[in-house]
């Protein structure tokens, strides 16, 4: 585990050695975990994936997971009850969005294939596309009619979901996309990934493009705030950096540490929460660019994040997939690690 003293060195030791790296205080006491509940995937006797993609339903009733065993699974999230699995994927799965209103899924990996899922799942599925490269990742726009989809060959491609056929195609320089997110608004669209430039595209069908350049190594997560106004991003490198969600101009950098952010989501009107590779996941304050919290049940690289309302969606290479509900009391507690005991759930 890095340790808040630990990343206040890190800090320390960023800002001696160069000036420009805005680097913000932590937290002077950090709050306790929330109460987590890990939802069992898989049968008794079944060999448990590794989650690599997590969605919360709109509605907030339904969690999707998907991993490298190639299904995907959809768990009452009221229950922790295993509700359906669903089979059409070939390899690894990657990345899964719901659509805005919630009737649709769509899931993509290694295979290639983008596969659109009605609820009534392995019965209503439609494959979008067959890609030669594998896909890491895809997004629904805020209104529901576009869905982004990108990967390993380079190409950013954008799907007109009510004609169901690719309508767009943004070439890139960068042969590992990682991470795709829209602006709340729906005018912008980001990517980034293996070369560690954020590319941001704007227009009616996105066809004006930007660069923003500030990572020295790969970007794994992108995450817009709720207004709009700021466009984090973080991958291996450790720091989050947070970029002016019109101008592009970076804002300021939240400090890392020793080990990779894989996954970023919005908490709330003025949260971050950030999964990594120490297992760990850190909630922070972005407007007082403060450290509030780190949560540590998982035991493996915390891959993918969602949230909704009040609760928070993990997946990780452990092979679980927990909810963090915000306690009703948010004081704040000694700076400790966190050994509260968690709820578990069974499958069916």
């Amino acid at each position: 585990m890095c340790r808040p003293t630990a990343l206040a060195s890190f800090a320390t030791l960023v800002s001696l050695l160069c000036p420009a790296f805005h680097t913000v205080p932590l937290a002077g006491e950090l709050q306790r975990d929330w109460p987590s509940q890990p939802l069992t995937l898989h049968r008794d006797g079944e060999t448990p994936p590794v989650v690599t993609a997590v969605c919360l339903h709109p509605e907030g009733r339904w969690v999707a997971a998907a991993g490298d065993d190639h299904v995907v699974r959809i768990i009452d999230a009221q229950t922790g009850r295993l509700h359906q699995r669903w089979r059409a994927h070939h390899d690894w799965i990657r990345c899964a969005a719901y659509s805005p209103d919630g009737n649709q899924l769509a899931t993509s990996g290694n295979d290639g294939q983008v596969i659109l899922w009605s609820r009534s799942g392995q019965n209503g599925y439609h494959i979008l596309d067959r890609l030669d490269k594998a896909v890491g990742s895809l997004r629904y726009s805020p209104d529901g009619r576009w869905l982004a989809v990108a990967g390993f060959d380079a190409v950013v491609r954008l799907y007109d979901l009510r004609k169901l056929e690719p309508v767009a195609t943004r070439p890139t320089s960068c042969t590992g996309i990682q991470t795709l997110e829209f602006s709340p608004d729906g005018s912008r669209m980001a990517a980034a990934g293996r070369d560690g430039r954020i590319r941001v595209y704007a227009g009616p069908m996105f066809d004006d493009a930007s660069e923003l350049s500030g990572h020295r190594q790969r970007v794994r997560a992108l995450a817009y705030t709720s207004d709009g106004k700021l466009l984090f991003s973080a991958g291996d490198d450790g720091g989050i950096h947070a970029w002016d969600g019109v101008s592009g101009v970076e804002a300021f950098v939240l400090p890392g540490g020793a080990y990779k952010v894989f996954s970023l989501t919005i908490v709330g009107p003025t949260r971050l929460a950030a999964g990594a590779s120490d297992n760990q996941i850190r909630l922070w304050d972005f407007q007082s660019q403060r450290l509030e919290a780190e949560f540590s049940a998982h035991k493996g690289t915390v891959a993918t994040l969602d949230c909704r309302g009040d609760v928070l969606l993990s997946g990780s290479y452990d092979t679980t997939v927990r909810l963090w509900r915000r306690p009703p009391d948010q004081r704040l507690a000694p700076r400790t690690k966190s050994t509260a005991p968690a709820v578990l759930f069974t499958g069916q």
